[in-house]
């Protein structure tokens, strides 16, 4: 409906055929229309940031962005585009024999079963899924990557969340790779504290959120 008025949006919503097939629309007016999109909008998830400090670079203060990460399970969660995919119960799958037990999303895993007979009735539990992945931003003027750490909810059944499109995954933290200008570490040791600067940087994206 890109381009139209409300009114004319309303008009849409005034037909007969519209009326008759209330049932396979979640809203009916051009104004719930509207609020339902503002829901689905990221503009409410704001970026954060804290400082990291190094033992060994204590000159030289880095940087992590990153979103909260109950924002982002609670945006994905009210997200009415997952609706149909979401898996809010594990499930066992068996063979025909009844004895051979069938692995294919996280929900149909033993331990999750177990963990659900524990909780009381009503509660569910939320699987979260964090991936790394180096990204350069530059080349042949700094070579500046970062690392960008994104999440997901295992309750999603797996075949959206393979498709980009589905916007199923979520850019939770940027942890950029440092330099350390003012600081001299042999090569090896150097490795080393970059290794410790991202995995604090994505310790501390966890605990933030």
């Amino acid at each position: 409906m890109s381009g139209l008025s409300q009114d004319k949006i309303e008009k849409f919503f005034d037909l007969t055929w519209t009326h008759t097939h209330q049932n396979l629309l979640s809203f009916g007016t051009a104004k719930k229309m509207y609020e339902l999109i503002e829901k689905l909008m990221l503009r409410g998830l704001g970026w954060k940031t804290t400082t990291i400090m190094l033992e060994d670079a204590p000159t030289e203060p880095q940087t992590l962005y990153y979103q909260d990460i109950i924002d982002c399970v609670e945006y994905l969660i009210g997200n009415p585009t997952f609706n149909e995919f979401m898996m809010y119960r594990p499930i066992q799958v068996l063979k025909a024999n009844g004895k051979t037990h069938i692995y294919h999303e996280m929900t149909t895993g033993d331990l999750w079963n177990e963990l659900q007979r524990s909780l009381p009735r009503g509660m569910t539990i939320l699987g979260v899924i964090l991936c790394l992945d180096e990204t350069y931003l530059t080349n042949f003027s700094g070579d500046t990557s970062v690392h960008t750490v994104y999440m997901m909810l295992s309750n999603i059944r797996s075949s959206t969340c393979r498709k980009v499109s589905e916007g199923a995954w979520m850019m939770l933290a940027k942890i950029p790779t440092s330099k350390f200008l003012e600081t001299t570490f042999p090569t090896k040791a150097e490795n080393a504290c970059q290794g410790f600067y991202s995995n604090s940087c994505f310790i501390s994206a966890c605990k933030l959120s």
